[in-house]
């Protein structure tokens, strides 16, 4: 399945000013309460950030698109190939058509604190759950200095596309 050449864009934040961008972090605090579009351009106003009232919404719309995307990704099974129409498009440029966001929660080696880590699998590769599981698990224990996690679980909170690229 090709992209509509007539719906093509850049990803979310490409195509947005400065001043939107760094209201991007407040927004999306803001994006997933049960707060109206006017209501979040209010308190953005109230913050002292200085945005585009179509700027704000294009970013709120993104967030909820990206939130619905990954309510999906928590109804499907780890052996399931999903159905990439329902991804949420990335909100920033990537070089790869698919990106999913991997939660690793596990103890610190030396303090024993419980912690939480994001790894990232970028690939051109339509992925079960339970395979980019197994990328993200061969990056942590490959740079297992870096991460210091003990008995470590994994958990794939989101899966993104990317919009310029076809759907395979």
């Amino acid at each position: 399945m090709a992209i509509d050449p007539f719906k093509i864009h850049a990803p979310l934040l490409d195509g947005l000013p400065i001043a939107a961008r760094l209201a991007f972090p407040y927004i999306q605090k803001l994006a997933p309460s049960r707060l109206t579009d006017n209501q979040i351009i209010k308190e953005v106003a109230k913050a002292g950030l200085d945005v585009l009232p179509q700027h704000a919404v294009q970013i709120i719309r993104g967030l909820r698109q990206s939130q619905s995307g990954r309510e999906y990704v928590r109804t499907i099974t780890e052996d399931y190939i999903p159905n990439p129409v329902q991804f949420a498009e990335t909100e920033t440029n990537t070089l790869r058509r698919y990106s999913y966001t991997i939660l690793v929660e596990g103890s610190h080696v030396e303090t024993g604190q419980t912690i939480k880590q994001y790894v990232t699998v970028s690939t051109h590769d339509l992925l079960t759950k339970s395979q980019a599981i197994d990328v993200a698990i061969g990056y942590v224990e490959g740079n297992a200095a870096s991460y210091n996690i003990s008995e470590p679980s994994y958990t794939v909170e989101n899966i993104q596309r990317n919009p310029l690229m076809p759907i395979a």
